[in-house]
C-alpha cells in the first residue's frame, strides 16, 4: 500500500503496527477491506 514502509501484525495481541506516511483513513479502509475491524490509532 502506498505510504506504508513497514507493517507488523500480532494476532495473539489483536494488533497491527504500521509505519510510514499512509493516512489513518487509508489504513482503516485497507483493514476493513481485508475483513478486519479497525479500532483506532494509539
Amino acid at each position: 500500500m502506498k505510504g506504508v514502509e513497514t507493517c507488523e501484525a500480532t494476532p495473539a495481541a489483536n494488533t497491527l503496527v504500521v509505519m510510514g506516511t499512509a493516512s489513518e483513513n487509508d489504513i482503516r479502509k485497507a483493514v476493513e477491506q481485508a475483513g478486519f475491524e479497525f479500532k483506532g490509532v494509539k
